[in-house]
């Protein structure tokens, strides 16, 4: 998806008061660092949204995303087959359960979109 969308798109909001579709996908990037950095008692990410401008053009947004998949595709075999179903606690302003094959499902539904 990220891919197939018109680069002169990408600043595109439905509304003034939502996300951009790059912001969009940006966000979504995000959100897998906080399974897998939590997972693997990592630091958690400082911000829910990295800043837009960290993200020069459509390429940098598409290698951000394709980074985050490879990161916490990486950090399912370093936990062993037990380890994937391990429940992890993410402290933040409501606590959340996770595990890094709900990672693994997701990030198999985000590249069928």
């Amino acid at each position: 998806m990220a891919e197939g969308f018109p680069e002169d798109k990408y600043d595109y909001k439905p509304a003034t008061n939502m996300r951009s579709f790059a912001e969009r996908l940006t966000h979504a990037a995000a959100a897998n660092y906080f399974f897998t950095n939590s997972a693997l008692a990592q630091k958690l990410p400082g911000d829910e949204d990295p800043a837009s401008s960290k993200f020069k053009d459509k390429a940098a947004v598409v290698a951000y995303i394709e980074k985050s998949f490879a990161d916490g595709a990486s950090a399912i075999p370093s936990k062993g087959d037990k380890g994937i179903s391990d429940l992890v606690w993410i402290a933040s302003a409501t606590t959340i359960r996770s595990t890094l094959s709900k990672f693994r499902f997701d990030s198999a539904i985000w590249r069928t979109i």
